[in-house]
């Protein structure tokens, strides 16, 4: 029965090992792989470290430029606001002018008016006048 049981357990550990020297197997190629994707990426890493701090002074360039643009024409807004204000103000004004020469324009074509009722009186008047002076 010893005998039975010591070749059981050698059997027993020879299948340990084998399943522990294939999973070392398999980790090491799995590392190896991990290793060269990590040297992958560390090579690209370092490769961009070189343009990136270019890159990002163009950018910081390009948007002081935007800040520069925006605040330009923040302040023409403002100044277009204060100019159509000011234009408003001004139709205002000559929008009263003109109705108030409108209101002189038809009180004088009244006045006209009255003048050439006048005038036809008078002209009425002096025919009258030579129908019975003869």
């Amino acid at each position: 029965m010893i005998a039975f049981n010591s070749a059981f357990l050698t059997v027993l550990l020879a299948v340990l090992a084998a399943a522990a020297l294939l999973g070392a197997v398999l980790t090491r190629q799995a590392l190896r792989r991990a290793s060269a994707s990590l040297e992958r990426l560390d090579r690209q890493l370092v490769a961009r470290s070189t343009t990136l701090p270019a890159s990002l002074a163009g950018t910081r360039e390009q948007l002081a430029g935007l800040l520069a643009a925006t605040g330009s024409g923040t302040w023409s807004l403002a100044r277009v606001d204060e100019q159509l204000s000011a234009a408003e103000t001004r139709l205002r004004e000559r929008r009263e002018q003109l109705d108030g020469l409108r209101a002189r324009i038809i009180s004088a074509r009244l006045n006209i008016a009255r003048v050439e009722s006048v005038i036809r009186v008078g002209l009425k008047a002096i025919e009258i006048r030579r129908t019975f002076l003869g």
